[in-house]
């Protein structure tokens, strides 16, 4: 492993010890590829936290890096990927010598100078920082160059910064970014949540900083695997509930925010739009239809009709709109995974 240069980087920033958590599920090939790359970083101040639910033989990896000290692999019996994150972030917040924390993907990679450069954009007025990332397409392509020799960066609000991943201006995705470990000390990720789990948590994170740092760097390498449609197709209708109340929460959030009022509500049509039509509504009860009539009539129904404003010029959307709000009320599904231990309360909310 390389130390960091003295004169690369001299008297421009503070060393801070960053802990990097890595979730993996079934993706032992690209895992010791990310591994690797974490061997060559130029940042030497830092410990892994592999956080592995596999099916493989995880024990053959675990034996390849066992002699790495700063690597840590912790076995889960869950394959969600937002346990898998709690997990490896409580770990290393236990151990209370972490300053920063950041996660990449199994199936990801990043350039030699990936954490140098994160810790040296990041500076010491920012709470989160928030970078590019490169696609790449191929599981083979390979970024070799570095991400930018002179990144642009500029700090700005919480709220703004919820304001540009709504609008598409930055990504909403938890990788790429570095964050103060105290903002992971109130905010984990929301475990009954198994897609748009990252635009939840930062949304919740983003409420609560004042200060973020946003850069056009790109030092990390997204392996886009197209298979987002067929993990949607999968979910079962608790869970696509799940994702539209998350959505619906951050909606009724954001009214006390004008500057991200009508980006929210946009994202929950979308979201609302895009997931209903994968609802089952053979596969249901008549108990669990008497339940969520009771949340969403209070919930939802006075809200839903202005949600879908920005569809209504257009004839197939309307159709979809109106359809959505007829079965609103008839949707079976049990939402007691939304609701467990309290954590959202109808009352609260």
């Amino acid at each position: 492993m390389k130390f960091l240069d003295p004169m690369k980087y001299q008297n421009t920033f503070e060393i801070k010890k960053v802990a990097v958590v890595i979730p993996s599920y079934n993706r032992l090939g690209f895992l010791e590829r990310l591994l690797d790359c974490l061997l060559k970083q130029t940042y030497n101040d830092f410990e892994v936290f592999i956080v592995d639910a596999s099916d493989e033989n995880i024990e053959k990896v675990i034996s390849k890096y066992s002699r790495i000290p700063y690597f840590h692999f912790l076995l889960s019996e869950h394959k969600s990927i937002t346990i898998q994150r709690n997990m490896g972030v409580k770990t290393a917040l236990s151990r209370e010598i972490f300053d920063y924390i950041t996660f990449i993907d199994s199936d990801d990679y990043v350039i030699d100078t990936y954490l140098e450069d994160l810790v040296f954009l990041i500076g010491n007025d920012a709470d989160v920082l928030f970078t590019l990332p490169f696609i790449s397409y191929s599981p083979n392509d390979l970024l070799l160059k570095r991400g930018m020799e002179k990144p642009n960066k500029r700090i700005v609000g919480g709220i703004e910064a919820i304001n540009m991943f709504l609008n598409g201006n930055a990504s909403a995705a938890a990788w790429g970014k570095l964050y103060k470990a105290s903002i992971l000390k109130k905010h984990l990720f929301d475990e009954s949540l198994v897609i748009n789990e990252d635009y939840e948590f930062n949304f919740r994170a983003l409420l609560d900083v004042d200060h973020v740092s946003i850069s056009d760097y790109r030092g990390y390498c997204f392996y886009r695997k197209g298979e987002s449609m067929t993990r949607r197709k999968n979910l079962t209708n608790e869970q696509l509930f799940g994702c539209i109340y998350a959505n619906y929460i951050m909606l009724k959030k954001s009214l006390l925010y004008k500057d991200i009022k009508d980006a929210c509500e946009q994202l929950y049509a979308d979201n609302v739009l895009g997931f209903f039509p994968l609802f089952n509504f053979k596969k249901v009860s008549r108990s669990f239809k008497k339940k969520v009539y009771s949340i969403l009539s209070s919930e939802i129904s006075n809200d839903a009709i202005v949600a879908y404003k920005p569809y209504n010029k257009q004839g197939v959307i309307k159709k979809r709109c109106f359809l959505l709000n007829k079965h609103l009320y008839k949707l079976l599904f049990d939402i007691r995974l939304l609701i467990k231990g309290g954590k959202y309360s109808i009352a609260d909310k």
